[in-house]
């Protein structure tokens, strides 16, 4: 609204006439509903420009007083009716109708409403903040939004339903300028609760201005926080030390910021100002939280600054450094408060040094804190893990929206094909020198009868080697390095570039992208492959001159487009809008894939996001079949329990009929090499006991029941998922039967390629699985009847639908 200095000296130096009043009205008033809108604008301009003449300039007249009280007067004389309006559309009952009174009562109160807010209004004399444009507006909704918090926590304490909150404050804002006379009046309307309502005025009439500024520097979460956010800071208070373990979107950095609001507390009853220092190894994230804590503590502070400018609150004052800083000068800093983001990296020695920061509390915060040898570092370096809130939950409670997960299986190009085989080639000598070193395979598993097969079994056993300490040979080295050589070659795959570029190009002009790349030059590459056919992509990574922030900041704002980036993209960037990702960089780690998700996983209206992955594979011509195929199904597998244990919709889109074949010759060649494998054996690297036992009791016994109904032909991926969904479904009574969802079984994929897809052999091993715990099934409790659908899937006849 306001105008740049230069442009503002511009008009002033030519002259411009401004109309009066009536020249205003006779071009913008003609319609008294239309024109209100006009007049709520020039009003409020001309209360900017009260407060700084500096940057504003009013709308109306060379006698600005007089002609706006002209306007000011037509405005009054107009709201009313358009009150009446607003009272017609609550809803198709109009009250105005039936009840006379209704009215001079809602007029009235209306009236009182706007008189408090105005005395509040013009209690806050001009001051000067940090605030972009300076004015009292912008002081105003945080006062607003603080006594509305503080309304509705005591109306939640005291048992009562109904009581607005903060937010109301925001959706008024997205609707109306904020501090119009339109902005009020909605407000006034989306306060449902007159009860609420009439504290609220209460609150403000007894509000003076030191009262008003002191409530505006409380640090203090405006917002109401969700049921897990407060489980998750209640635990942590009962030793003011550990880790809070969070899926990505579910809000961990306002968890930060409750730690805050407690201290703040602390620091009232002690009388003594406190220090929060808030920590990670990103200078990105750091921004980040800079803002989230001005926008979501409502403190008057500048958004545009950089971690480097702290923030001072009532009774607090938070600090902002690296990780990397801390180990180097950790003496020189000391704190209150220390909050560890993305506390999953402090696993590492060096990091360690940071926390030698002199420190009272202490809270780390992770989206996934890794595997048992991370986690048992990390705990006893921060404390233990005291809450955990996976992506499992997160979904089955609505925090994040429900989303698609497709995976794009895409071949190597020539070049890469040549040398994939070549390698592949050299791999196979040493392989072969490998599994006949009988000696060091002694060495690693001291059996005498244990056998190398496949790539798997040799992993497994150099994983094994260096987690025990093992000495392993040059030759094994070799094939190592060969083998991640060769790796880098999938990862690395042009394709699948070209893939990921078709899509981008196909969407970026109708969703917001983010695009997951390997490094710096793919990104630029990518970028500009892309300029020529969308209207908005942007990129980001380390060597940009633009701050990573503001390029975030013009795709969050563009209505599509696509955001480019490799690491910098994982971690700490809040993306609300973005519905489509596509990840080129393949990962096995959970941790980077739940991130990357993360990006498009933020709560927005009614959207459902699609995740893309793009795999690249080796034509079957280079396919070295006693070397891949483990590979090959260990990644499918990967990918299958990870939906599954998320509640994923996965698909897999074998378009080509030559990949469809690709993975049907490694499920025959995994089938018979495990072809000797029964219930409680072992056979290489693969363990079917423990797989069959990550199944529930009640759903083991329930399997051969589930499995009878199903004909010979082989089964797909996603009527196994559905399978294995109905054997661990809830009862419920009079409610039908609800297909179970989360589930953690990692291994459930390998029995059905163990099986070749058949039906009957299922059935035979889990008739076998459920005799051995025959024990165990006292109270178990088997599915009503079930058919199938037209595509396969398991129906309950008689029941709701699953």
């Amino acid at each position: 609204m306001g105008l740049c200095s230069v442009c503002l000296s511009e008009r002033r130096n030519k002259n411009s006439e401004l109309p009066d009043f009536e020249v205003f009205k006779d071009k913008f008033l003609k319609d008294p509903y239309v024109g209100f809108f006009y007049a709520d604008e020039a009003l409020l301009q001309y209360t900017y420009y009260k407060q700084d003449r500096y940057r504003f300039e009013p709308l109306l007249g060379l006698d600005f007083k007089e002609e706006h009280r002209k306007l000011g007067e037509w405005y009054k004389d107009n709201l009313f009716s358009l009150l009446s309006s607003r009272i017609e559309s609550e809803s198709a009952y109009n009250p105005l109708l039936n009840d006379p009174e209704y009215y001079d009562e809602t007029k009235e109160l209306f009236e009182n409403f706007l008189k408090v807010i105005n005395n509040l209004i013009s209690e806050i004399s001009y001051k000067e903040t940090d605030i972009h444009g300076t004015v009292d507006i912008a002081l105003i909704n945080i006062i607003l939004k603080k006594i509305i918090t503080n309304l509705s926590r005591q109306g939640q304490n005291n048992g009562q339903n109904g009581f607005s909150g903060p937010e109301v404050i925001d959706r008024v804002s997205n609707l109306f300028e904020a501090g119009s006379g339109l902005f009020f009046l909605e407000l006034f309307f989306i306060i449902k609760n007159r009860d609420f309502l009439f504290d609220l005025m209460e609150t403000i009439s007894r509000t003076d201005c030191s009262e008003a500024m002191k409530i505006a520097e409380q640090p203090k979460v405006t917002m109401i926080p969700w049921k897990h956010q407060v489980m998750a800071i209640s635990a942590w208070e009962k030793k003011h030390y550990g880790v809070v373990e969070m899926a990505t979107a579910t809000g961990k950095t306002v968890v930060g910021m409750m730690a805050i609001e407690k201290l703040w507390k602390e620091s009232l009853n002690t009388g003594n100002r406190k220090k929060v220092l808030i920590t990670c190894h990103s200078t990105v994230i750091l921004n980040q939280w800079r803002r989230e804590i001005i926008n979501k503590m409502g403190l008057p502070a500048g958004t545009g600054k950089s971690y480097k400018t702290g923030i001072s609150a009532d009774g607090v004052t938070i600090q902002f450094e690296t990780i990397q800083t801390l180990m180097t000068r950790h003496s020189e800093y000391s704190t209150d408060l220390m909050i560890i983001d993305e506390v999953h990296h402090m696993g590492g020695i060096k990091f360690k040094r940071a926390l030698a920061v002199r420190h009272k509390w202490l809270l780390g915060l992770t989206a996934q804190l890794g595997d048992i040898v991370k986690r048992q570092i990390i705990s006893k370096e921060l404390g233990r893990v005291v809450y955990e809130y996976p992506i499992l939950q997160a979904l089955k409670d609505g925090i994040i929206p429900e989303f698609s997960w497709v995976v794009h299986p895409v071949y190597l190009d020539i070049r890469e094909q040549e040398n994939f085989s070549e390698m592949s080639n050299r791999i196979i000598k040493l392989f072969n020198n490998v599994r006949n070193d009988r000696n060091t395979i002694f060495k690693i598993t001291n059996k005498n009868d244990f056998s190398i097969r496949g790539l798997a079994d040799f992993i497994y056993l150099t994983d094994q080697a260096r987690r025990t300490g093992k000495f392993i040979p040059d030759h094994w080295k070799a094939l190592q390095a060969l083998l991640l050589k060769r790796r880098q070659i999938i990862h690395t795959s042009q394709p699948r570039l070209e893939k990921a570029i078709e899509l981008a190009k196909k969407l970026g002009n109708k969703h917001k992208i983010v695009l997951f790349l390997m490094n710096i030059d793919s990104c630029d590459s990518v970028a500009q492959q892309l300029k020529s056919h969308l209207d908005n992509v942007f990129v980001i990574h380390s060597k940009i001159k633009e701050k990573p922030i503001d390029i975030v900041n013009k795709f969050i704002n563009a209505e599509h487009g696509v955001l480019i980036g490799a690491d910098m993209l994982n971690e700490g960037i809040d993306i609300k809008s973005a519905d489509i990702g596509i990840n080129v960089a393949f990962t096995k780690s959970k941790l980077q894939l739940i991130q990357r998700m993360g990006r498009i996983l933020r709560k927005d209206g009614n959207k459902k996001p699609t995740f893309y992955q793009l795999v690249a594979i080796p034509d079957r011509s280079c396919y070295v079949e006693e070397m891949d195929a483990e590979l090959f199904i260990d990644d499918l597998a990967w990918v299958q329990s990870s939906a599954l244990q998320m509640g994923l919709d996965l698909n897999i889109e074998w378009k080509d009929s030559e990949l469809a074949d690709y993975q049907a010759e490694a499920e025959r060649y995994f089938m018979l090499s495990h072809r000797n494998n029964k219930f409680s054996g072992k056979s290489g690297t693969f363990n079917l006991k423990p797989a069959l036992e990550e199944f529930s009791s009640t759903a083991t016994g329930r399997m051969p029941d589930i499995l009878k109904i199903y004909p010979n032909d082989k089964l797909t991926d996603r009527q196994w998922e559905d399978i294995i969904r109905t054997a661990h479904a809830t009862l419920n009574n009079g409610k039908g039967v609800e297909k179970g969802t989360f589930l953690s079984l990692n291994s459930a994929w390998y029995i059905l390629i163990l099986c070749g897809r058949d039906p009957a052999k299922l059935l035979s091993l889990f008739e076998k699985a459920k005799s051995e715990i025959s024990k165990e099934l006292q109270e178990y409790k088997p599915l009503p009847e079930m058919a199938l659908d037209k595509e396969g899937f398991i129906i309950f006849p008689g029941n709701m639908p699953s």
